[in-house]
Formats: structure tokens, C-alpha cells, sequence
């Protein structure tokens, strides 16, 4: 019996099969959650209802969120393709794997800091993502992997440094 699904983003090849378990709770960003359910976002993101809209039990996360408290699966924001998209980071018995989804689709996407052109948030994904600054983008590299990264910490000090992804 499948308890939770850990739902990346609301296009219909990562949520089109919610339907088909109903009894699961899903784990899913309150940003993606609420464009999901509002009208002109769900148009601007090419969402459909009726994909991920299954009366399940939801459980909303703000950011980074350690799914079961004991870091063998962490929630990592990756805004940016959608308003909340979410990759996942997983601990295995031969190290830690980040489930990306959407957010980037190759290893040297992320590596040559090349932006994917459908977005829905061109500088939430840079910030989140891929970031321009190289000093940022080996933060992010290793934050994802070691779990320090801090996208909302990381926006404000750019903000008050004046600066923008």
C-alpha cells in the first residue's frame, strides 16, 4: 500500500496518476499547490486539474521539508519550471541521489549552467536551479548534495546585497 507520494510538480507526466491511488497522501509545495488552483496560473503553467485534483489528503511543505525526520528523504525547493516545483534528495547504500524531475535534465545542464527554456520563473529558476554567479552555483552544488542549501536565506542575502540571479 503506496502511504504518500511526493509530488514534484503538477504537469501531467509527474501528477497524472494520482488518480490511481487514492488512498495516498500527497507531499507537495504550498506554491504548487495554490498556482494549481488558480485559475490564471493554471492556464500560465499548462496545469490540469484533472490530472492531480483527486480530493486526496494533502500535506502542504514550505521549502525544504525531511519527509520522514531522518534525512533519508528531504524535500529540496527547486522553484522555477513550475512556481513550486520540488526535487527530491534520497539516501541510498551507495550515497545520496537527487531525483531533479523537471528541474534539470542532465547532469552537465547543471554543470555548464545552461538554463532550459521552458520555465515558468526565469529567475526562481536561476536562483533555485542554476544560478549565473559561479560562487552561487557552487553552493547550490554542494548544498543540494549535502542539504545546507537554503534558497530563501540565499534570496534574501542577495537581495540586501543588491544583487539578482
Amino acid at each position: 500500500r503506496i502511504e504518500i507520494v511526493l509530488t514534484t510538480h503538477w504537469h501531467f507526466d509527474h501528477a497524472g496518476g494520482n488518480a490511481l491511488l487514492p488512498n495516498a497522501r500527497l507531499l507537495v509545495q504550498r506554491r504548487e499547490w495554490e498556482a494549481g488552483h488558480d485559475a490564471d496560473a493554471v492556464a500560465q503553467n499548462a496545469f490540469n486539474p484533472a490530472d492531480y485534483d483527486h480530493g486526496h489528503d494533502v500535506v502542504l511543505v514550505d521549502g525544504g521539508h525531511d519527509v520522514f525526520g531522518d534525512g533519508s528523504v528531504v524535500c529540496v525547493p527547486t522553484f522555477g519550471h513550475t512556481p513550486g516545483h520540488q526535487s527530491l534528495k534520497v539516501r541510498t547504500a551507495g550515497g545520496d541521489v537527487v531525483l531533479t524531475a523537471d528541474a534539470c535534465y542532465l547532469r552537465r545542464t547543471l554543470e555548464d549552467m545552461h538554463l532550459p527554456r521552458a520555465v515558468a520563473d526565469r529567475d526562481a529558476n536561476r536562483l533555485y536551479n542554476y544560478t549565473s554567479d559561479e560562487g552561487t552555483a557552487r553552493f547550490l552544488r554542494r548544498g543540494i548534495w549535502d542539504g545546507t542549501f537554503d534558497p530563501p536565506a540565499e534570496w534574501r542575502r542577495r537581495q540586501q546585497a543588491g544583487d539578482r540571479p
